[in-house]
């Protein structure tokens, strides 16, 4: 964005970004750190990039644009200047890249009140973590084949399935999770959850490790795994309909 075109907002904004950041340079780190979210592999890692990004939160560079009643900070189109700043000085990646790029735009958009005021602030401090269920070992990105399924009993779901490559699953407690919800549709009949996966009972978490030896990705597997149909966002059916999206909240790594 050319600085001819920013509002004085903007302007004040970008000038309190710079002034943090050079006063609060990311601090040394005593181990090896990834180049990439995906890398990271161990519990100090992990615990260096959440303790990163929650820092940045707290000085309003991370949720910069999102109404303050979701926890944000309400400056608007100034999380993009966050961003580019903070690439600029080479900072440390902001880890919970799921949370901040995909979970908040699909809840802003089509997720209830409470979903909102449940989820966001907790993704934007990088204490709760989340990752993505969308591959299947035979259908891998092609939602259209998926197959992990969810059965409604009630005002629950039971779900059964697994998913692969997921990033981030060994860490997160939390999924966003396509599953089938109809049996004799293809793309109409996924449903979108927002899936508790760490310690919820019926999921099993497997690293699976690269030729590298890196084990950022991970099989997730579903067994009678109960989910409260509250935590089912948008309509059923309808999981995998594209919206506008909220621009802005983008992982700068």
């Amino acid at each position: 964005m050319p600085a001819a075109s920013l509002t004085a907002e903007q302007i004040n904004y970008r000038r309190s970004v710079r002034s943090w950041l050079a006063s609060n340079p990311a601090p040394k780190a005593s181990l090896t750190l990834p180049r990439s979210p995906r890398e990271v592999m161990t519990a100090p890692q992990i615990e260096y990039f959440k303790a990163w990004q929650r820092r940045c939160y707290e000085a309003g560079l991370v949720g910069a644009d999102i109404p303050t009643v979701y926890g944000g900070y309400g400056h608007h189109g100034c999380q993009a200047i966050a961003n580019r700043e903070l690439s600029r000085v080479g900072a440390p990646f902001l880890f919970n890249t799921v949370g901040l790029s995909t979970m908040i735009p699909a809840v802003l958009e089509h997720g209830s009140e409470d979903q909102k005021r449940r989820f966001i602030p907790g993704a934007l401090s990088g204490k709760e973590i989340w990752c993505q269920g969308f591959s299947e070992g035979g259908a891998g990105c092609d939602m259209a084949n998926q197959q992990t399924f969810a059965k409604r009993c009630g005002d629950q779901w039971v779900v059964n399935g697994h998913t692969v490559w997921a990033s981030f699953g060994h860490f997160a407690q939390w999924m966003i999770l396509l599953a089938r919800t109809g049996r004799d549709q293809k793309r109409n009949g996924l449903t979108f959850f927002l899936c508790p996966i760490a310690g919820h009972p019926g999921v099993m978490i497997k690293p699976l490790v690269e030729i590298t030896g890196q084990t950022g990705f991970n099989e997730v597997s579903f067994e009678d795994v109960v989910i409260s149909d509250s935590l089912r966002l948008g309509a059923v059916g309808k999981g995998s309909r594209r919206g506008r999206g909220t621009p802005g909240i983008q992982n700068q790594g």
